[in-house]
């Protein structure tokens, strides 16, 4: 059988890659290995290029899209000056909101462990009309002495109060928290967090929806004193418009790296899987009663190889159809298919007329 007839009927036949398991080169089935794993990986590696940090408004996060509205209507005195670094002038009273109800301006401290502000609205209880509910769309915090983007040390602290004094999760299961938590922006002296929960469902058990990290280094300049002054309308969309830029370019410093670094890990976890493959074929065919007995270690790291990449295609189209599924889909059908190759070499799945079987000798 010709190379190239083999690589294609490999594909779809774990009969061929028994028969040709002793002639199969090695350098065919480390190329077989190799287009496997990146078509495992382009999913994850497209789809974390795409994502922008806008997506936490544009997917419809309304408790934080109301609560940035606020946020910029109270024209905060923040900008972020030369060295891509926050500012924030707390000699300038922030304008009171006209609703009292909506805002309410709160000192800053030097751990950021107080809100600087908390937006709040208040809805009609839908079981008693005569009742008022008010929940909490926004608390925004204000680090000004951490920069956790140049200090390692600075991170850390920045990551525990954020898990201990602001989501306050409990100590015994972190998956807990003593109070329900709120939507929250984080910001520090070179980097911001946003934190999104959703409202009406948050209870002490829930997870956050959505969370992303972002630094200014891209945003020099910025000045959101004057942001509900952009094309002078004061209108939500120009509102909305600057918070998805804003949130776009703080991500932007961290979307390749992280990208990377997630496609690394699901690539390295496939690999490992494969190679994992390999060494259970080898240690299936052991039997004595299998078929395939004298298939050597070498011979069934090659098989592997072979059986990975249309599982591997078949990844990288559901990837791209049902994104979500894309870090499990490799693992499911790379396993049906050994299921299968497997059930081969014992004999439980009718093989070709080439395939050696065992000799019976009738009683004389």
């Amino acid at each position: 059988m010709t190379k190239l007839k083999f690589a294609f009927k490999s594909l779809y036949s774990n009969q061929v890659i028994l028969d040709e398991r002793k002639k199969s080169p090695w350098w065919l089935a480390i190329i077989f290995f190799i287009l496997a794993m990146v078509c495992t990986s382009i999913p994850t590696l497209v789809t974390g290029l795409r994502t922008n940090g806008s997506s936490l408004i544009t997917i419809g996060n309304n408790t934080l899209e109301s609560g940035l509205q606020l946020f910029s209507l109270e024209n905060p005195a923040m900008n972020i000056n030369e060295n891509c670094e926050l500012v924030y002038d707390n000699t300038k009273v922030i304008p009171s909101s006209t609703d009292s109800e909506y805002a309410t301006q709160m000192k800053v401290v030097n751990d950021g462990t107080e809100k600087l502000m908390n937006f709040t609205s208040t809805y009609v209880n839908t079981e008693d009309s005569s009742k008022t509910q008010v929940i909490t769309l926004l608390n925004v915090y204000y680090f000004p002495e951490l920069d956790p983007v140049n200090n390692s040390n600075d991170y850390k602290t920045f990551t525990d109060i954020i898990d201990t004094k602001i989501l306050k999760k409990d100590a015994k299961d972190t998956s807990k928290y003593e109070l329900v938590p709120v939507t929250s922006i984080i910001f520090t002296k070179t980097s911001f967090r946003v934190i999104v929960f959703k409202a009406v469902d948050a209870t002490v058990e829930t997870k956050y929806s959505s969370i992303m990290e972002g630094q200014f280094k891209l945003l020099k300049g910025t000045n959101l004193a004057t942001v509900s002054d952009i094309n002078n309308s004061n209108n939500a969309e120009s509102i909305k418009t600057f918070w998805c830029e804003f949130l776009d370019k703080g991500y932007q410093p961290l979307k390749v790296s992280q990208t990377w670094l997630s496609t690394s890990i699901l690539t390295g976890i496939s690999a490992v899987a494969t190679l994992f493959v390999g060494l259970l074929i080898f240690i299936v065919t052991r039997g004595k009663n299998n078929l395939y007995n004298d298939m050597s270690f070498a011979q069934s790291l090659k098989a592997c190889a072979f059986l990975a990449l249309s599982p591997a295609v078949i990844t990288l189209i559901l990837g791209f159809i049902m994104p979500s599924f894309a870090s499990m889909a490799y693992i499911l059908t790379f396993g049906m298919r050994t299921i299968f190759f497997v059930m081969r070499t014992s004999g439980g799945v009718s093989g070709s007329n080439n395939q050696e079987k065992p000799v019976y000798q009738a009683r004389s």
